[in-house]
């Protein structure tokens, strides 16, 4: 009976401390964009900044949109805006999401330079 006196005050103090550990909840969000459609129509796509054709550069384009905004959407409006330009493909194609100053998602940034191929 005595040890399990004994057992009490240590079993509060070990509640109390456990009490005082914050749990961090994450948040997971996996996202993938499929460029088979783009390819389909002829448009070349490429994360590489090295092609082995000739291209002409035409511009640099940058999307920049909310983080809760489907990437998949965001990528369509820059494949969009590349075609307007007269490009037939992108590349150095990159996918950044930016963080305010308070370390929290920002924005997806999607970026790359529109080529028309020789």
């Amino acid at each position: 009976m005595k040890k399990i006196l004994n057992l009490i005050p240590i079993c509060l103090i070990a509640i109390l401390l456990a009490s005082c550990v914050s749990t961090t909840f994450t948040y997971q969000k996996i996202v993938s964009i499929d460029y088979s459609k783009y390819n389909t129509e002829g448009f070349f796509i490429t994360e590489s900044n090295c092609v082995n054709f000739d291209y002409t550069a035409i511009s640099s384009v940058i999307v920049r949109n909310n983080y809760f905004t489907d990437p998949n959407i965001i990528f369509e409006e820059l494949i969009n805006e590349c075609k307007k330009q007269g490009a037939d493909g992108i590349i150095n194609l990159n996918f950044y999401l930016s963080s305010d100053n308070k370390g929290e998602e920002g924005d997806y940034i999607i970026k790359g330079m529109a080529i028309k191929r020789k």
